[in-house]
């Protein structure tokens, strides 16, 4: 049989072509490798920190590792494709995770980080951990002389440009904001501005189509239309804690006002689900009415929100209802007028907990920050006294307790006021378990939106927010920005609220219902309509009370 093998030193370059056997075949070529696209997403949290955060962070890095293969060497040019060898659909992107430090104010200076794999083997921390671990802020980018006074932009540019500029530069494809209403609103302009600002394309040299997805974070839960925000239901749990470390002061001096101040200057959902949350934990334990341990002590006497003490509205037309939240719509198609304004019937009220603190020997009030504010700053106006401003977002910085315990020392004939806030406290906590269910649904929700074929059909450069729609039976999805509103009122009416009151004796005094109301003609944007409860009393306020002797521990915040 006639041997293939070329002779010692002859090479098999040397051998005529045709003198290889006609059974031999060319070693067989393997597979192209799959080609894939690298996508960049960014990671930002805005605003006050909220035990979110740190979840939201941890489970983002987590969700893309899970169901994206591994980025490229941190040298390679993210823009190329690469090749990959994981078992996972070659139609799945490589996904890189950037993060900005300290949210838009990150974005504006080019403060950015990649998650790498040692970032992304210790994610799962995340969860347990309070506070955000990229840093947070309240930088708005419509407060210009802010900006510029903490040199975040020159006088001649525009923050949105400067913000979108810096997204092109570090080409990303999706944003990923946690943050309120205005911070979603915020990252739309953004990524308007980026397929289409010629003061980018200066800054930057090109446009690039970004689209930002993000989660709704706030504890006082008032984003409408999304059911419950982020970190909400965590606030009030922890709220509750909170208290019931405080209430057995109650005993160091006779005929003690104990007053806790919660968050929420718009509205009052907070307060009522943390003291909701308060007496589900009294529930739970064990007292001795004869040794002093009695619940009616440690019970809570009274709720106050805003939405019991409502600003006068200065017109019933359809303008004055739209102001009441911010968002677009049309001009026409006439709403519901609010309900004029009545004082707050507080001669009844200071009676009714006269009769709590003789039989109690204390008295304890949950009331949310901004009740009463227009009444408030009325009175300070007539005094002639000036109202301090928030100095970067310019709300009236007004101390609520302070006044309601100048309203009700000496009417209850209290010895003694404690006035204790809970806002750091609750904000900076770990997220409870309901808050990480939440969290994981809506991130998962986002990472399977970004690596679907949902991502492909969104259109360019356009902003969502995921939650549970309530114009849409509370199912969770995607909801345009443009259609957020925030500021939604808490409805007093809802069963969980009325049975608190009665539970404790509280009247519902002239109390507002503000109801969200779907109005497909005015361009689908939320308003709200108002409904009077009828009072059990006459309507009245009282004289402010001479300022007392106050024992306070913790600052405005």
């Amino acid at each position: 049989m006639a041997s293939n093998i070329p002779p010692s030193g002859e090479s098999l370059r040397s051998l005529p072509l045709d003198s290889t056997s006609a059974n031999h075949q060319p070693p067989p070529q393997p597979p192209p490798t799959p080609r894939r696209r690298i996508i960049t997403v960014a990671l930002v949290t805005c605003g006050r920190i909220a035990p979110c955060f740190g979840p939201a962070v941890g489970l983002f890095i987590q969700r893309y590792s899970e169901r994206a293969p591994p980025p490229p060497s941190r040298n390679d040019d993210p823009e190329t494709t690469v090749a990959t060898a994981d078992r996972s659909p070659s139609t799945t992107p490589t996904v890189r995770i950037v993060a900005y430090r300290h949210g838009f104010r990150g974005v504006l200076r080019g403060d950015v980080f990649e998650v790498g794999p040692r970032e992304r083997a210790a994610a799962a921390l995340l969860c347990g951990k309070g506070g955000s671990p990229i840093g947070a802020s309240r930088t708005r980018l419509t407060n210009r002389e802010h900006l510029l006074l903490r040199g975040l932009i020159r006088q001649d540019q525009d923050p949105y440009d400067v913000a979108a500029a810096q997204l092109i530069r570090d080409r990303v494809d999706v944003l990923h904001i946690v943050g309120s209403s205005s911070a979603q609103m915020t990252g739309q302009r953004i990524v308007e501005r980026a397929r289409s600002s010629a003061a980018v394309l200066n800054l930057c040299g090109g446009w690039r189509s970004i689209r930002s997805i993000g989660l709704a974070k706030t504890i006082e839960n008032d984003m409408y239309p999304i059911r419950m925000t982020l970190g909400a239901q965590t606030a009030a749990e922890q709220g509750a804690q909170y208290f019931e470390n405080v209430v057995p002061e109650h005993n160091s001096n006779p005929r003690m006002l104990i007053i806790h101040e919660i968050k929420g200057r718009a509205a009052g959902w907070l307060t009522a689900a943390t003291a909701a949350a308060y007496r589900k934990r009294l529930d739970a334990q064990q007292f001795a009415t004869s040794l002093g341990l009695s619940r009616d002590v440690y019970d809570v006497h009274a709720v106050y929100v805003p939405e019991m003490m409502p600003p006068p509205q200065p017109s019933s037309s359809a303008a004055a209802a739209r102001a009441l939240v911010e968002g677009g719509g049309g001009d026409s198609s006439p709403l519901t007028p609010p309900a004029p304004h009545r004082p707050f019937d507080f001669q009844s009220e200071i009676a009714r907990l006269r009769r709590c603190m003789d039989r109690c020997d204390n008295v304890n009030i949950f009331v949310a920050q901004g009740t009463a504010n227009a009444q408030i700053e009325a009175e300070l106006r007539h005094a002639g006294k000036d109202i301090e401003r928030h100095p970067t977002l310019g709300y009236a910085v007004i101390d609520t307790a302070e006044w309601l315990a100048n309203k009700l020392k000496a009417g209850l004939k209290a010895e003694k006021v404690l006035i204790q806030r809970s806002g750091v406290f609750v904000r900076a906590a770990p997220s409870g378990e309901k808050d990480l269910r939440l969290t994981q649904s809506c991130v998962n929700y986002a990472v399977d939106v970004v690596l679907g074929a949902v991502h492909a059909a969104l259109p360019p450069s356009c902003a969502f927010v995921v939650g549970h729609d309530e114009r849409h039976a509370s199912r969770l999805g995607l909801i345009e920005v443009a259609a957020l509103s925030h500021k939604r009122p808490f409805d007093v009416t809802v069963p969980w609220f009325t049975q608190l009151l009665g539970a404790i004796g509280q009247p519902q005094l002239n109390a507002v219902t503000l109801q969200p109301t779907y109005h497909a003609d005015l361009g689908g944007t939320a308003f709200f309509n108002a409904s009077t409860k009828p009072s059990s009393a006459a309507s009245g306020s009282t004289a402010v009370v001479a300022p007392s002797k106050t024992m306070r521990t913790t600052s405005k915040l």
